[in-house]
């Protein structure tokens, strides 16, 4: 990315036209690196979630399971 930056600022000659779109390819690149990373952010959160979901689903399970067979358990022991 820097360098697309540095090759577009050099193609002006005059100094003002320069500066000016050198600045506003800045600007523009900064404005898309900030946006890569916002996406980057929450991309991971929704891997986290869906993790943390995962995880929850996987107890909830555990635990119905574990519940039954408990029950089941005091079922065979009075009959």
């Amino acid at each position: 990315m820097m360098i697309a930056i540095g090759n577009h600022c050099g193609k002006d000659v005059d100094s003002y036209s320069f500066s000016s779109t050198c600045q506003i390819d800045t600007f523009y690149w900064k404005f898309q690196i900030i946006e890569y990373r916002f996406e980057q952010i929450y991309h991971r959160m929704i891997k986290r979630q869906a993790v943390k979901k995962s995880f929850v689903m996987y107890f909830v399970v555990l635990f119905q399971y574990l519940t039954k067979f408990k029950n089941d358990k005091k079922l065979s022991m009075k009959i």
